[in-house]
């Protein structure tokens, strides 16, 4: 089980409750928000502590803009990242880079989406080989309708969850859905890109929501804690052994989702 912890406030004032969240749920990776608000000491603390139940860190971070026009943001999460690690011990260390950015959120996705799909793809390549010489993972959330995303660029042709899947070392399907079974559900919007990470031995989290949606069917906001159990377990055992885990976004919305039914 992963989530995604954007807020690092609660590593802050809150840690050991924090803790005990991940522990009682099992969960065994954490997608951390790295950014300069929080010292440095907080985040070594927080991994070491963690680290001891067998739990990997790996350091979030990305927007829309990322990339883009803009190289700024991601050279800074660099920097930060690289110093990091390096005055880090083992035990305190990020496990890799995992980058949460989405280019179709910008204004202009549908009128200029080749040109924003190029960058993006740029921005990957950059992370990769960034990754490569910090000898760390490099992960990555995609939609899953990246699957029917063609590209035809200075990377070749194909279909973009395809190519990101072949240059990354993990995925994370955003396959938010909350039923599992039939036509438009989990399993259906995610065998594609389960089916090319197998391909490549590459590592996939199948991932769902529990925040409040606009569109009622893409999170499990709403719904009882059982229909949440029942429907991922029908995933993970459509799955079985094929993916390594289910993602469940976003840590806050999570605890408030299980704590409104307590």
């Amino acid at each position: 089980m992963a989530t995604w912890l954007w807020e690092t406030d609660l590593i802050k004032n809150d840690m050991d409750h924090t803790i005990q969240f991940i522990k009682e749920r099992q969960i065994q990776t954490v997608y951390l928000q790295y950014h300069s608000q929080i010292q440095n000491s907080t985040y070594k603390k927080f991994i070491a502590a963690v680290n001891k139940m067998g739990v990997h860190v790996y350091a979030l971070d990305g927007g829309s803009d990322w990339g883009m026009t803009n190289q700024e943001k991601e050279k800074q999460f660099l920097n930060r990242f690289i110093d990091y690690q390096t005055s880090a011990q083992k035990k305190e260390q990020f496990q890799g880079i995992h980058l949460d950015v989405e280019p179709y959120l910008l204004d202009d996705w549908k009128t200029n989406q080749d040109e924003r799909v190029l960058q993006y793809q740029s921005l990957i390549v950059r992370m990769k080989e960034a990754a490569k010489h910090m000898n760390t993972r490099l992960g990555v959330d995609i939609p899953f309708w990246y699957d029917k995303v063609l590209f035809k660029n200075e990377n070749g042709h194909g279909i973009l969850s395809q190519w990101v899947i072949q240059n990354v070392d993990e995925i994370t399907v955003m396959a938010y859905r909350n039923f599992a079974r039939g036509k438009n559900g989990i399993i259906d919007i995610s065998t594609k890109e389960v089916e090319w990470a197998e391909q490549e031995g590459k590592r996939i989290y199948i991932a769902v929501e529990t925040k409040e949606l606009p569109e009622e069917h893409t999170s499990f906001y709403g719904k009882d804690i059982h229909t949440l159990s029942e429907e991922l377990e029908i995933v993970t055992s459509h799955f079985d052994k094929r993916i390594s885990g289910i993602a469940i976004h976003h840590f806050n919305s999570w605890q408030k989702f299980i704590h409104d039914q307590e």
